[in-house]
């Protein structure tokens, strides 16, 4: 029995993206031998290719971007610096220990006797 591919994402929360970062280069046939080694009816290429377009990174802008960042000096914050301040968390102690005296620590050997019974006389 093969499941729909909306119902195995659901179940398993399997992400599209996160495959798409595992595998970069990964085509739709790829795509659907991952997932018919796991019983799923893959969804058609439109949509693979869709999302396949939006999570690409996209190289141009990140260069815009980069080159807009360097233009500008980067301010800091010259006011003194924040200390994230935690605080201790508090630990539970265990109850000290009793020392024993040296009677406690001379173990008595108690021995029991035994009740001798009376001798019977069977003369």
């Amino acid at each position: 029995m093969r499941y729909n591919y909306d119902l195995f994402c659901q179940r398993k929360s399997f992400l599209i993206k996160n495959y798409f970062a595992t595998y970069p280069n990964a085509s739709y046939e790829d795509f659907c031998l991952f997932l018919t080694q796991r019983s799923v009816i893959p969804p058609n290429k439109e949509y693979f290719e869709s999302e396949k377009e939006k999570l690409s990174p996209k190289k141009e802008p990140a260069a815009v971007v980069a080159e807009e960042n360097t233009s500008e000096p980067i301010e800091e914050n010259t006011s003194g610096p924040i200390e994230e301040v935690k605080k201790p968390r508090r630990r539970r102690t265990t109850k000290p220990k009793k020392e024993k005296t040296q009677t406690e620590n001379a173990e008595v050997k108690k021995t029991r006797r035994r009740r001798r019974s009376a001798k019977k006389n069977d003369s």
